[in-house]
């Protein structure tokens, strides 16, 4: 997919969204302009994407009402390069997600920003961030592995340790 406004919004349980190619996301103002958005559901695989030039974020878990739940979602072996704001994006009701395995860069914000203490990180890249490599808040699960360097924000990541 190539100049759309999303690229793939997705609700729903048990959905795998498998090697896509989204390009230049461009979005409708705020909140779009994502490559890949996870709304609603449950038990959901997002994996080996790649996604390059959002205008908002690359890969984002975020709901939008409040009778919407996303629990137990894996985010495993992406790329994601040059998004406007974060490369991945896992927002407060997003439980239990796991992102592993991804790489991601020259995001204008963070390249993981995690908003979810229940979250869990495992072996995920990110370089040339405009600020964290990864930042996620205290209690966050560090399943290790987990690296990042060049970022803006000399800390590289917060909450996890990068090597």
């Amino acid at each position: 997919m190539v100049r759309n406004g999303d690229g793939i919004v997705l609700s729903g349980s048990g959905n795998r969204i498998a090697r896509n190619h989204i390009v230049n996301s461009r979005g409708c103002g705020d909140e779009c302009g994502v490559g890949i958005s996870l709304e609603d559901g449950n038990g959901n695989l997002i994996t080996g994407n790649v996604v390059r030039h959002s205008r908002d974020t690359g890969i984002r878990l975020l709901t939008f009402v409040r009778s919407q739940h996303l629990r137990d979602n894996v985010v495993r072996n992406n790329r994601v390069r040059g998004a406007g704001r974060y490369a991945l994006m896992v927002g407060p009701s997003a439980t239990r997600a796991l992102l592993k395995g991804n790489r991601v860069s020259r995001a204008g914000d963070d390249g993981i920003h995690v908003e979810s203490p229940t979250a869990k990180l495992t072996r995920n890249h990110a370089r040339r961030n405009g600020d964290l490599g990864i930042a996620a808040p205290a209690g966050v699960i560090d399943g290790g592995g987990n690296t990042a360097g060049g970022n803006g924000n000399p800390l590289q990541c917060l909450n996890v340790f990068c090597g």
